[in-house]
């Protein structure tokens, strides 16, 4: 049986090793011919420069959805921070209120607001 022409020389990896059994189970056939060339086609067109600015793009915006979510996950938890340092009661219900908001205006409305509240239930005062 010949080599495989399949890429996993170029690129390996679990999917490229599955590739290269596909290719060698279809024998010497048309049929691995085309299955060749389709594993080439695809692997030139994921090592393109379009290909790769998209996934590029794709990353960063992953990354700053990220950054964005952590930022109100510590919004929210300084928000808590401050009720507890405080000595104030946060119950429960606060406390999932504070964690499920994911405004980050709102959550800076409501720090500003722990910090002289009496009382947690007028951090949502008006909100």
């Amino acid at each position: 049986m010949k080599p495989s022409t399949g890429f996993s020389r170029r690129t390996p990896g679990p999917s490229y090793e599955r590739s290269d059994n596909v290719e060698a189970g279809l024998g010497n056939t048309p049929a691995r011919k085309i299955w060749s060339d389709l594993m080439s086609a695809l692997l030139n067109f994921f090592r393109s420069e379009h290909a790769q600015r998209a996934f590029a793009e794709v990353r960063a915006e992953g990354r700053a959805e990220a950054r964005a979510e952590t930022r109100v996950e510590v919004r929210a938890e300084s928000v808590l921070r401050v009720l507890n340092t405080r000595g104030l009661e946060v119950t429960a219900e606060v406390r999932e209120r504070v964690r499920a908001c994911k405004d980050p205006d709102l959550l800076d409305t409501w720090l500003d607001r722990a910090v002289t509240a009496s009382r947690t239930e007028e951090l949502f005062i008006d909100g």
